[in-house]
């Protein structure tokens, strides 16, 4: 009697369509490493992603590029390193943010923050990432800046550039000054900008010894805050 061997051939159709899909997939490797793109250095290629991100949750932007442009971006901290927080920016993607910045430093802008949930994510990246902040810059009322002083003094160690402006909306109100009105010190200062918050006191042992700017601007401050501003600019007038 005799037994049929099992066949090891294949359906034609079968094996047509996975050479089909097999070509396929080459030519959209060839035409990937091929195209002129790939050619420029991977520094202008990040600059070129940075300013093609019109907002910070740019939707599809990435997916729909080559993977060698998506490998770049995920390979490139730097492009992660500023963080804009917005009305619609969720605390998830700032995670996102923060886990594909790597170590680097991280630079921080929230303009017209006028929203209590806005706050609380100003807060949360500010409490999370305390040790990696350099650069933060903040437009609030000033109830707001003054809630975020204590997660500011915390980072202080790391802050090298700190910009804080009192916006229009809250210039309309006048606020008495409070003791919570203290500049924090901020040892590896370089830059420093205040606009607007004429309560805000800065105290005498004031003396980042990088400062190199330093940048005031209040319509009238009151007296003792106005005595201890002009004490700070004794002590760091060598270095500015």
């Amino acid at each position: 009697m005799s037994t049929a061997s099992p066949s090891h051939s294949q359906d034609p159709s079968i094996e047509t369509v996975q050479l089909e899909e097999e070509d396929v997939a080459l030519r959209l490797i060839d035409r990937n490493t091929l195209s002129p793109i790939t050619q420029l250095p991977a520094e202008l290629l990040t600059r070129i992603f940075y300013l093609s991100l019109q907002f910070v949750e740019a939707d599809g932007l990435t997916r729909t590029s080559t993977r060698h442009w998506r490998n770049l971006v995920l390979e490139s901290p730097q492009l992660w390193s500023e963080v804009h927080i917005r009305n619609d920016t969720r605390v998830e993607y700032l995670d996102l943010v923060c886990k594909n910045s790597k170590a680097i430093p991280l630079h921080v802008e929230v303009f017209d923050m006028d929203y209590s949930s806005r706050v609380d994510r100003v807060r949360h990246i500010l409490r999370t990432e305390m040790e990696r902040l350099s650069s933060v810059s903040l437009h609030a009322p000033i109830y707001i800046l003054r809630s975020l002083l204590p997660d500011l003094k915390a980072c202080s160690n790391t802050i090298e550039f700190l910009d804080l402006v009192v916006t229009l909306t809250g210039l309309w109100h006048v606020s008495p000054a409070t003791a919570g009105d203290t500049l924090p010190d901020f040892p590896k200062l370089r830059h420093l900008r205040l606009h607007h918050w004429h309560t805000l006191f800065i105290t005498p042992t004031f003396h980042p010894p990088f400062l190199a700017r330093m940048e005031i601007f209040s319509h009238v401050p009151e007296k003792p805050v106005t005595v201890a501003l002009f004490t700070a600019l004794r002590n760091v007038a060598s270095t500015l």
